[in-house]
Order: C-alpha cells, then structure tokens, then sequence
C-alpha cells in the first residue's frame, strides 16, 4: 500500500463512515422511533429518547408513525409529537402509558390505547394534552392530580372502562373542544378543584353523567357543551359545587338533565341553557323561552329553588368564523353549513328542516363587531316571516333574529368588513438557516404594521416579551428553532415561519460536527494501523529473503 492509496482509503473511509452517523443523526435510510428535533439524535423507544442526557428542557421529541408497547414516564419539560394521531399508536398494556411527573408537557398526536390510565398529569404544572386519540383505557384517559394550569383539549376520548376526563384537586384548568363518550362511569368530572373551564365539549352516552362536579368544585365556567344520551345525569353537581356558571349549553335526552345539590348560576344574564324537555313558549320572537326551567334535587335533598331565567329555545352552536372570532348560533333548525368568506365580509348558514311536525323555525345570531361592523345585508332563498336586525347590542356585537319556514334553505348576511382583522405579518431576517459560530445570535425580524406587544419562542419554550430585535443568549451546541409573534394595536395575533439554525459554541463543535469527528478521526486510526500492521509485515517478509540469500 503506497502513500497514494492511504489517503485515498482514508478519505474514502471518512466520508463512508461520516454518511452512516448523518443518516443515523437525521434518521435517513435508518430504521427509529423517535428523533429529538432539537439534536437531532434518534431513537429507538420514546422512554429512551426522554432519558438521553442531550435531550433538554424545552425540547421536542417527534415520534414515527407504528405502534410502540411502553409506559412513558415523562421527568423532563418536553413536547412529545406523534406523526399521525391515529397511526401514531402508543398501546399501555394495562400500565400508565404517559406518566407526567415534570412542569410544562406537551403530549400531542397520538392513539394512547389499553392502559391502566391514558395520560396521568402528577402534580405537575402547565402542561397540556391535545389532538390525541383515547381508546379503550382503564380507570381514565386523562386523570389530572393536584396540578395547575393545565389544558386538555380537542382530544377523542372513547369507552373508558371508568372515567373519560377527571381533574381532582386542580385549579386553573381547561377542558375545551373534547369528544368524550362510552365511559363506563363518568364522561368529564372534576372533584375537589376550583377555576375551571369546561368549554365546548361533546360528552355523550356515557354511564353515570356527562359533566360533573363533586367534592366543593366552585368557580367554574360550564359552557357551550353537549351533553347528551347520557344514561343517569346529563350534569350532576354534587355536595358542595357552588358558584358555577352553567350556560349556552344544549342538554339533549338525558336521563336527567340536571341535578344540583349546591347554588350555581344557570344563565349569564342574557342567555341561558337549551334544555330537550322545556315545554314553554316564546311569544316574543327573540329566541328565549317566555317561561324559567326550573332545576331540580336529587331526591331527599331541598333548598332555595333555582331556574334557568332565559332557556333557549333552539340548540346553541358556536362557529369559528374567522382566527377565533366566533358567531353564535341559536336554532331550532338543523345548520348543515356554516361559511364564513372574509373576502367580501358575509357568512352563511344551510339548514336542514328534518324536525318532524316542525311548523316554526328560527335563528338568533351573534354577530361580533371585530368581525363583521353594520350595516347588514340579507340574502334568502326563502320566505322570511320575521328579520330583526338589531335584536340586542352590548357594545361588542349585535345579535339578529330570523323567522322562516320550510322553504328557506340558505341564509347569507354581509356586512362591513372592520378597519383590521389581520395579523400582522412577520419577517425573521436573522437568524437564517445556517450555521453560527457562537453562543448567541442577533434576533432581527420585520413587522409591516406597528404592534402593541411582540416576544419569541425558543425551541418551543414559553414566549419572551421584547420591545424589538434582541439576542438569542447562551445557546448550546446544536439545531435550535426560533418563532416571532406579534400583536397588533386591535389585538390581532401573527407569527412569523418557524426559522431553524444550529450554534456552535467557542472552544468546541456542534454535536453532529463531534460525532462525525470522532468517527473520521477513528477511520484515519484504523487504516493507519492496518497499514502499518502490513507494512511490518512486508518489511519483516524482505528482511528474511534478504538474510536467506
């Protein structure tokens, strides 16, 4: 082996062996289960990607579609992310399969499926569980114990074998956009907790009660639910569930659709709850019962009588029209399609006259000023008996009513588009995505409006309040990732794309550049030993035919 050819082979073997870590590091053409954004490494089992001593707070840990048979414990302040939730699927095998011991979790996109418990968020803080599927666990899918400021939200939670959703001894928590049937016992409860938001949630055909709350569970907002099908309680407030508010929501052939114990507010002064079995009239066309509902206790128990003041006449519903700008629904008609066209300011709605022996129908519509100012248009492929353009007003939005028979099938209102409802748009020009050579890197971005408040989120962290371009500070080796957002002076919200960019700390290399290192560094001592070990032996090998000579 000449000179030549060393460096040849050397070079040779250094690119070999340096494309086999990238791929490892980058989880090309390699087989793994979980990749830390942040680093970049791969890994086999979710638990081991939470373990490695590189994986940091604040990091992400994305985890391949297949199904994986582990108890995660999550000790870390971590994002977990499945690729697709309902192809991402995490199987309990009767144990816990997310157990939450640390602050500021996200667990995100999965199918959490056969479990003692789903997900157990332990005495743990700020945490959030979202978009995930719950199949067929034990005792919960989500149990929250003694935790705070916590969020469950837009998950699917199916025949729980005990309960769906349980908060116990929690404060600050939300509960929001969830769907949640065949429980074995409860659908969503919480005991024992105070400052709750229990919002938009389809709970359904669930053994005991649909929403409760027990054990001294107070201040809690209880609206804009579904419950119905429920086979005791559509919502059930137990000994010592006081000062709630319980309204806009639509109870719907409930065993009972309500039992209290406690005193608690059935209305928000204005609107109150559709009930299936209220009997009363509305002779005044605004979409309110002329009659209360009253609202009962369990048997045995008597107190001061309370009522819904404004029972609703049709079912609520709440559609986003427009970056969380929301009109409100109350119908007695089937809507099957809202449409909201920012273009030209309007929305519609379809309806469906399916009700049997329906001879009145109607509509009552909260209209936002932030999305749509006066004045309004109508447009109908029907017969309206009644229009009532400024039903009511509080200052923010203007509710209308409608009248109508079979024959109307689309309503369209327009109005007047607002001075602004867009965010703000935001150009990150520094950092790019490259490489740099220190540890900390000139934040640099562009508004094309004035703002009111901006702050940035690294590598997923909570956000930082800036008054402008600032500096990334105290980066550690490897990839980061950057997010500018910016309120506007109306309060719209923008965010900038999501800039990637890795940092290599003085005194050393990025972790990949190390690795990479390393294994070239071993290519050169292992060709250089065989070459040596040949050249010794060839040498040897002459000086014999030398001395045979």
């Amino acid at each position: 082996m000449n000179r030549k050819f060393l460096f040849v082979t050397i070079v040779a073997s250094w690119i070999c062996i340096s494309a086999l870590v990238s791929c490892y590091r980058t989880g090309a053409a390699v087989n793994y289960s979980a990749r830390n954004i942040n680093t970049g490494i791969v890994y086999q089992t979710i638990q081991s990607a939470i373990d490695d001593s590189q994986t940091l707070v604040g990091h992400t840990i994305y985890v391949k579609e297949g199904t994986y048979f582990e108890h995660v414990t999550v000790h870390k302040s971590l994002s977990l992310v499945g690729e697709q939730r309902l192809t991402t699927i995490i199987n309990g095998s009767g144990s816990i399969v997310f157990h939450v011991t640390a602050n500021k979790v996200a667990i995100k996109n999965f199918t959490v499926l056969s479990g003692y418990m789903g997900v157990f968020l332990d005495h743990v803080n700020d945490s959030s569980i979202t978009e995930n599927v719950m199949v067929g666990n034990d005792q919960f899918a989500v149990y929250a114990y003694y935790s705070k400021n916590c969020t469950i939200e837009s998950n699917n939670v199916a025949n729980t074998t005990g309960s769906g959703i349980l908060v116990t001894n929690s404060q600050d928590f939300a509960v929001c956009d969830n769907d949640v049937y065949g429980s074995g016992q409860y659908g969503i409860n919480a005991n024992a907790s105070v400052n709750g938001l229990i919002r938009r949630n389809f709970s359904h055909s669930n053994f005991f009660d649909g929403i409760g709350l027990g054990m001294s569970s107070c201040f809690c907002n209880i609206s804009e639910n579904t419950m119905a099908d429920n086979r005791f309680f559509g919502l059930w407030l137990d000994y010592g569930s006081e000062n709630n508010t319980v309204c806009q929501n639509d109870f719907i052939n409930n065993g009972k659709d309500v039992v209290t114990v406690g005193l608690n507010d059935w209305d928000n002064g204005f609107e109150g709850n559709y009930w299936s079995k209220y009997s009363g009239y509305d002779s005044t066309y605004d979409g309110i019962g002329d009659a209360p509902y009253e609202i009962t206790y369990p048997s045995g128990v008597t107190g001061p009588k309370q009522f819904d003041r404004y029972p609703l006449m049709g079912l609520f519903s709440s559609f986003d029209a427009y970056r969380e700008r929301r009109i409100d629904v109350i119908s007695n008609s089937t809507i099957t399609r809202f449409m909201f066209v920012k273009s030209n300011t309007t929305f519609s709605l379809r309806f469906s006259h399916e009700t049997a022996n329906q001879t009145f129908e109607f509509c009552r519509i909260r209209v936002p000023y932030t999305l749509m100012a006066e004045p309004y248009t109508t447009f109908a492929d029907g017969d309206i008996s009644r229009a009532e353009l400024a039903l009511h007003d509080d200052g923010a939005s203007r509710w209308l009513y409608f009248s109508y028979n079979v024959s109307l099938n689309e309503l369209t209102i327009e109005g007047t588009k607002p001075v602004d409802i867009d965010p703000p748009m935001i150009l990150v020009i520094s950092p790019s995505s490259q490489t740099f050579a220190a540890d900390s890197v000139s934040l640099v971005f562009a508004l094309d409006e004035e703002a009111s408040w901006v702050g940035y989120s690294l590598d997923g962290r909570s956000n930082v309040t800036i008054p402008g371009n600032t500096t990334l500070s105290n980066l550690y080796n490897g990839t980061h990732f950057v997010l500018v957002y910016a309120n506007d002076t109306v309060g719209n919200m923008g965010y900038s794309e999501t800039v990637y960019f890795v940092a290599t700390v003085e005194g050393g290399l990025p972790i990949t550049s190390l690795i990479i290192g390393v294994a070239g560094v071993a290519s050169i001592i292992v060709v250089a030993t065989f070459y040596y070990r040949r050249t010794r032996k060839a040498k040897k090998s002459i000086e014999k035919e030398v001395k045979a000579s």
